[in-house]
């Protein structure tokens, strides 16, 4: 399975309609002759809970379309959930768990609702349609469906071969590069309405934005899930088995109890400025750290010292050394050091490395494993291993390692800090583009003090490089000059920044 390409061609194409950005960019895309071939149909699985801006959406999309869509359901999902229902062993009353909503255990404790909806209201439902339409015999190993699904560029980490050994899945979003927001200016470029979120009234999933927005544009949703709500923590009462009380917020308020409120207007402004905003406000009071890489020395101790928080470490795998509670620092992966010596990347080293930093004070962040000089991989990479990282370092910032051909719509959502690697040449070229898209960039194998002095301006907020320490006392003097000019505003005037 390689998702950056089409799959060989079957005898009966689908596409998987939820009726959100991504599929309806995809079916009118389609429409377009932008990607082929003509879909068969489109399928879209109703759950019978979808908010009515996304029904009317549908109607709307269904007459845009040269194919047909097939509308199939498994039933009211709201029904079925609020049901409650009679064990035939014992006669005791109990509610099936359905969706995931938030439980306030007895103990005090927060858990998860079993989840169903997905898996038996949309995939399954998806399947015996597909089946359907195209007459696929029990027990077939032919592949003769294809499958389109609209999961984008920016949601790669979602993506799942087929169950069913009669079907392919393809994924022709993430074969154009195309993210959500790529799919909003086709949309727009070609003069149609913005779609609405394609989701259930009631899914816990929903963040409070979306709660705000069905709440402002669509109340009479709003009420229907609160009523939900209400009705959900009745039925769980009944149930012989009851674990606790079920909510759709995650803060264990009830849904018409919760503050919804944007920071503006609770008040808080200075929340309200938006944090990429005021990082670059900053830029010009910034003081830029330099890292020197895996380098402890009495020099570079000496440096850190008189300039407190402008010298820093840059670890990595085979150079760990425990950092003093004052000394800023970040984590490497190695893959650079593996690549420019021709070896294998040691991921064991890695894990290693995010272990004992777990003894030192927070790391500024840590550079999520990536792949030198190779864009897909660099970012199939990052979707692989952040789960993990996510549960072996808590409140910890991770850094994207951008590489020669990306543009910032390459870069995952969670990435908080940019680390612009790429070669030489791509590197300086595109640095100021980097720098002004995003509040936090840190920029590798800077060994100059022009080159110091080219980040500085570009406002960024470290960099690394391992050459301060082998060309002699030369060298530590023009590190020493950045710091000294840099720190008290006094940068001489002789001095040439271009390449």
């Amino acid at each position: 399975m390689n998702p950056f390409e089409a799959p060989p061609t079957t005898e009966f194409t689908f596409l998987s309609l939820g009726a959100g950005v991504q599929s309806s960019t995809l079916a009118l895309m389609a429409a377009h002759g932008e990607v082929t071939p003509m879909p068969d149909a489109a399928i879209f699985a109703d759950t019978q809970a979808e908010p009515a801006s996304v029904y009317k959406w549908l109607d709307w999309l269904e007459g845009q379309l040269p194919f047909p869509v097939h509308r199939v359901t498994k039933g009211s999902l709201e029904e079925d959930q609020l049901e409650v229902r009679t064990r035939q062993e014992d006669g005791t009353p109990y509610i099936k768990s359905l969706i995931p909503a938030f439980i306030q255990n007895k103990d005090g404790s927060t858990g998860l609702m079993g989840r169903a909806c997905t898996s038996d209201y949309k995939v399954r439902e998806l399947t015996k349609s597909a089946r359907h339409l195209a007459w696929v015999k029990r027990g077939q190993k032919e592949i003769t469906v294809t499958q389109w699904i609209g999961i984008s560029w920016d949601e790669i980490q979602r993506i799942k071969p087929s169950r069913e050994a009669w079907c392919q899945h393809r994924w022709p979003l993430v074969e154009l590069r195309m993210g959500r927001r790529d799919c909003l200016k086709w949309m727009e470029k070609h003069g149609y309405p913005k779609p609405p979120r394609s989701a259930c009234v009631f899914c816990p999933f929903h963040d409070d934005k979306y709660w705000r927005l069905l709440r402002d544009t669509e109340p009479q949703e709003f009420e229907r899930a609160i009523k939900f709500e209400k009705q959900l923590q009745q039925g769980q009462a009944q149930d012989s088995t009851f674990r606790g009380i079920p909510f759709l917020h995650p803060s264990l308020v009830p849904l018409d109890q919760v503050d919804l409120s944007t920071d503006i207007e609770r008040g808080q402004l200075s929340l309200w400025l938006d944090e990429h905003i005021r990082q670059r406000m900053r830029r010009h009071v910034r003081r830029m750290i330099v890292m020197p890489s895996n380098n402890s020395g009495i020099q570079i101790g000496y440096l850190a010292g008189k300039f407190l928080n402008r010298i820093g470490w840059l670890l990595s795998p085979d150079g760990w050394r425990q950092p003093p509670s004052w000394m800023p620092y970040a984590l490497d992966n190695g893959a650079y050091g593996a690549w420019a010596n021709d070896r294998e990347w040691d991921a064991e080293a890695f894990l290693n490395l995010i272990e004992k930093s777990k003894s030192a004070h927070k790391p500024r962040w840590v550079v999520v494993p990536d792949v030198v000089a190779d864009r897909e991989s660099t970012i199939i990479r990052w979707h692989e291993w952040m789960p993990q990282l996510r549960d072996r370092l808590h409140g910890v910032c991770f850094a994207f390692a951008v590489q020669d051909g990306m543009t910032p719509n390459d870069v995952p959502h969670e990435a908080e800090v940019i680390f612009v690697g790429g070669t030489t040449e791509w590197k300086w070229k595109h640095l100021h583009s980097w720098a002004n898209n995003f509040p936090r960039v840190h920029v590798g194998r800077v060994n100059s003090e022009r080159l110091l002095w080219i980040c500085h301006e570009a406002g960024v907020e470290s960099c690394d490089g391992t050459g301060w320490m082998r060309g002699g006392e030369e060298r530590l003097e023009e590190l020493h000059r950045y710091l000294e000019q840099s720190t008290g505003g006094d940068r001489r005037p002789q001095l040439q920044f271009s390449l």
